[in-house]
C-alpha cells in the first residue's frame, strides 16, 4: 500500500511498525478516549503518542477539542495536527419509511401517540447509561399517567444486566426496551422521538450524528466535543454529567413540547446535511491521502 492508516491507542503497534519500516506513508488519527483516561494521559502513553505523532506523516483528530486535548497532553504542536470530522450515510436513514418506523413501534407495543426516548450505545461504563435510566425514572414517575412513555436502549454490552436490575429497582422496567445488538439502527432511530446521550467521554459520536440525521432532538452531556454538534437551544440541550435531574428536566421539555422537538430535529438534520455527510467525510479523507501521496 501507499498509505497505512492507524487509529487511536489500539493502532499504536501498527503505527510503530509502519514508521520503523519507513514505507509506506503513515497516517495516525485519534477518535476517542475511554475511562480511566478521559481527562489525562499517563506519562507512558504521553511519550508513546508523542513518538507516533513525530513519526507519522500526518496526524488528525475527529474534533477540534480532541486536537487541543492530545496536543496539550503530549506537548505536540497543534499546527501539525488536522481535524477531519466524521460523517454519516444519510441515505440509509432516508431509506427507512414512516411505515417501517410504525411497524417497528407496533412490534414493541408502542402506540402511535406514545413518546419514545432512546439512545444507541455499547453498554459500558463510559456511556453512563445508569444516569439515563435514573433520569427516565424521574420523568416517568412524575407523570400523572404512567402510560405512553418508553425508554429504548439500542445496543448491548457488559452492563446490560446492571441496567435491567436498576430499572426494576426504580420501578420502570415495564417501560424499558432493550433491543440487543442491532444491525438496522436507522430503522430504530426513525422509531424514536427524542435521543439522549449521557456519556462521560466521546470523540465525535456517530450516534449523535445519526440521531441528528434522523431529525431527532438531542439531549446530551456537556462534555468536550458535544458542543461542536449540539448547540444549546438550537438542535438540543446540554446537561452536566451524572446529573439525572437535569437530564430528566430537559427530556421532559421535549416530551411535552413536540413542536419544539420537531424544530430541534429539523435544525440538526440541516446541520448534518451541510457538515457531516458521508460524501463530505470521504472527500476530506481523499484530499488528505492524495496530498500525502503527491508529496513523495
Amino acid at each position: 500500500p501507499d498509505i497505512v492508516h492507524t487509529r487511536s491507542w489500539a493502532g499504536v503497534d501498527g503505527a510503530l511498525a509502519t514508521a520503523l519500516a519507513r514505507y509506506p506513508k503513515l497516517v495516525h488519527s485519534e477518535h476517542r478516549r475511554n475511562l480511566p483516561y478521559i481527562h489525562f494521559e499517563p506519562a507512558k502513553r504521553k511519550v508513546i503518542r508523542r513518538c507516533i505523532y513525530h513519526l507519522a506523516d500526518q496526524v488528525f483528530t475527529v474534533s477540534e477539542e480532541m486536537r487541543q486535548y492530545f496536543c496539550r497532553e503530549t506537548g505536540f504542536d497543534t499546527r501539525r495536527v488536522k481535524v477531519v470530522a466524521n460523517g454519516i450515510d444519510i441515505q440509509k436513514l432516508d431509506a427507512v419509511t414512516l411505515a417501517d418506523a410504525q411497524a417497528l413501534r407496533a412490534e414493541y407495543g408502542i402506540a402511535p401517540a406514545d413518546c419514545v426516548i432512546g439512545t444507541v450505545a455499547r453498554f459500558q461504563e463510559t456511556k453512563d447509561l445508569p444516569t439515563l435510566v435514573r433520569a427516565f425514572a424521574q420523568l416517568w414517575h412524575a407523570q400523572k399517567s404512567h402510560g405512553g412513555l418508553h425508554l429504548m436502549l439500542i445496543g448491548d454490552g457488559a452492563e446490560r444486566a446492571r441496567l435491567e436490575t436498576l430499572a426494576r429497582e426504580l420501578n420502570v422496567y415495564e417501560a424499558l426496551i432493550v433491543t440487543g445488538l442491532r444491525h438496522d439502527v436507522p430503522r430504530f432511530l426513525r422509531a424514536l422521538d427524542v435521543f439522549a446521550l449521557p456519556s462521560l467521554s466521546e470523540g465525535l459520536p456517530g450516534a449523535v450524528l445519526e440521531a441528528m440525521g434522523a431529525a431527532l432532538p438531542v439531549v446530551a452531556t456537556n462534555i468536550p466535543t458535544l458542543p461542536e454538534l449540539v448547540r444549546e437551544g438550537e438542535n438540543g440541550f446540554l446537561v452536566n454529567v451524572k446529573d439525572p435531574s437535569a437530564l430528566a428536566e430537559r427530556l421532559s421539555r421535549l416530551v411535552v413540547d413536540r413542536d419544539l422537538a420537531r424544530r430541534f430535529g429539523q435544525v440538526g438534520r440541516k446541520r448534518v446535511e451541510r457538515d457531516f455527510s458521508l460524501p463530505a467525510m470521504l472527500q476530506r479523507y481523499e484530499r488528505l491521502y492524495a496530498e500525502l501521496v503527491a508529496s513523495g
